[in-house]
């Protein structure tokens, strides 16, 4: 038999500390927030489909996908690039499968073989013959809203949105300060990993530093290779970037560099976080960078997409394909073992809510990130929930 053990009360004093605002559990797994999301959210805000160096050359294409939609970004014969709803006119087959690479000629169904030129339109239909009238020059891919922001390439499903520029003033001035090498950068190489999580869970931890120092031996070996005591934040509501100089030598870090060559704060450990689900990760003194998404397919089930590029003289080299394989192995690792914890912890009964903590100084500690992502996200759903 047992009995009720007494102890704490599991409250607090309200008028001594106000819980910053943070999202109710059930926002981690409820299908209806999952449909307002995919509708708010991924229906209206820039998403990054990549670095421009990915799509150079005439047929060069990029595949985004995300919730229910996938979108193809392909450079056309003329020098423009385009983006398209990725699916068939004809029966709603998706066009390409692959994530990255080049057509050598159009876009081609598998189904049924209806082939679109590079600009979409529509340009043969077997079978076409037998059917007078077929208004094949009035049939094209829909196309959706892209941009070239701070020599990376967004989309926008909203037709009507307005310009990066306008909404993520400050964005590509940043990015150039902390990343010089963006603008002549090419890709090196991409994959990607499911994780049975909500996508915010991602995100959470990706705008944290709190962890850094507390939660495993790869994110000792991340402050080793940095000065983590010096570490900077600035947070632009919509926007984020941090940063902390390299350390004086790699020592205890995740992988060797010499420490000698560093460039400054731009050759340090350099995080740009973009709204709703970006990370620009500048990795120490290897002159490469990693873009990092992590897109919903369900209330839980989540993509994380990595894309590395960095310097061309660089590609291959040493360092840089140490701190990749760093970064894809025990960084990563630790991170997504991490979020898996915490999105089964969020369906336990126990769990309340995240309780945030914010000091006055906005230090590398200050979960001030977290409770803004989650004020913003809540503000932009919250009137789709009964649509």
């Amino acid at each position: 038999m047992f009995n009720n053990a007494t102890g704490p009360t599991c409250e607090y004093d309200t008028e001594l500390y106000q819980t910053p605002f943070a999202l109710q559990p059930h926002w981690y797994y409820d299908a209806a927030v999952y449909r307002a999301e995919a509708k708010a959210v991924y229906g209206n805000n820039w998403l990054c489909a990549g670095h421009k160096s990915e799509l150079k050359n005439s047929g060069d294409f990029v595949r985004l996908d995300f919730c229910d939609e996938s979108v193809l970004l392909v450079r056309g014969r003329d020098g423009e690039l385009r983006g398209f709803f990725n699916v068939c006119q004809h029966r709603g087959h998706i066009l390409v499968d692959e994530r990255r690479g080049r057509l050598r000629g159009g876009i081609r169904c598998p189904y049924h073989s209806w082939a679109y030129s590079l600009d979409g339109a529509l340009k043969q239909v077997p079978n076409q013959k037998n059917i007078p009238g077929f208004p094949i020059n009035d049939i094209c891919l829909p196309q959706v809203k892209l941009e070239e922001y701070g020599n990376f390439v967004w989309v926008n499903l909203n037709l009507d949105a307005r310009p990066m520029s306008e909404q993520m003033p400050g964005l590509d001035a940043a990015i150039a300060e902390f990343i010089p090498d963006v603008e002549d950068a090419d890709f090196f190489e991409g994959n990607s990993t499911t994780l049975p999580i909500n996508w915010k869970t991602q995100v959470d931890n990706a705008i944290d530093t709190y962890h850094f120092q507390f939660s495993g031996p790869a994110h000792r070996q991340l402050t080793n290779s940095m000065e983590f005591t010096n570490f900077e934040r600035e947070f632009h509501g919509r926007w984020l970037v941090e940063w902390g100089l390299p350390a004086q030598s790699s020592q205890g870090a995740g992988y060797d560099f010499d420490a000698s060559k560093a460039r400054g704060k731009v050759d340090g450990f350099i995080i740009i976080w973009v709204y709703p689900d970006l990370q620009i990760v500048g990795m120490p003194a290897s002159r490469t960078f990693m873009t990092y998404r992590t897109t919903p397919f369900g209330p839980e089930k989540t993509v994380l997409d990595y894309a590395y590029s960095g310097a061309p003289e660089v590609k291959g080299s040493v360092t840089s394909r140490a701190a990749i394989d760093w970064m894809n192995g025990p960084l990563s690792e630790e991170d997504n073992s991490l979020t898996t914890g915490v999105h089964l912890g969020h369906k336990s009964q126990g769990f309340r809510g995240s309780r945030f903590l914010i000091d006055p100084e906005k230090s590398r500690y200050s979960e001030h990130p977290g409770s803004a992502f989650h004020q913003r996200l809540h503000d932009q759903v919250v009137p789709f929930l009964d649509r």
